[in-house]
């Protein structure tokens, strides 16, 4: 029972000593927003390098990114995109498709926007109107070659075919 008691006392103490601590990530990156940090991170790989992509401040306009050889020491690239549709652009996610780069960003939950870039580094720029669809919109490419998009909605998560990178069916 003493056993039982001095390790149940043990156990607790590392709990108590880790909470109080606090738990927090420590990598921190070059031009994050501040008071902000980066929401909703992207990662995209092309040709053995890495692209961040993340979620604009509130109040802010503009799409951030960084690159990285090893997921570990990454390089501020600025602005990938400075398109006003990109005031308060919700989880943006690039992918690549014959030769271009396309983002697909929700402004402030307001509908999502497809842009596009020859660079993963931008600039991108809006090459659709508003789709109407929600916030975290992410694509899927089948095996089949077929594109859909996914996002959240207040009814639950959401799909649509697509016609090409650009295009919701």
């Amino acid at each position: 029972m003493l056993k039982r008691f001095i390790l149940i006392t043990i156990c607790l103490s590392i709990i108590s000593a880790s909470n109080s601590q606090g738990w927090k990530n420590p990598v921190t990156l070059e031009g994050e927003w501040s008071a902000y940090g980066i929401g909703d991170p992207y990662i995209l790989k092309h040709r053995g390098q890495y692209y961040l992509y993340c979620s604009t401040k509130d109040w802010e306009t503009g799409v951030k990114a960084w690159s990285s050889k090893d997921l570990i020491n990454w390089t501020y690239e600025g602005l990938c995109s400075t398109d006003p549709i990109t005031k308060s652009a919700f989880a943006p996610e690039v992918i690549y498709w014959k030769g271009m780069f396309y983002m697909y960003t929700s402004p402030a939950g307001g509908g999502h926007y497809v842009l596009s870039s020859a660079s993963p580094t931008g600039p991108f720029i809006a090459v659709s109107s508003n789709y109407g669809k929600w916030i975290d919109g992410s694509v899927y490419i089948d095996d089949d070659g077929s594109w859909y998009f996914y996002h959240a909605s207040p009814s639950g998560i959401q799909g649509c075919t697509m016609d090409t990178p650009a295009t919701f069916g």
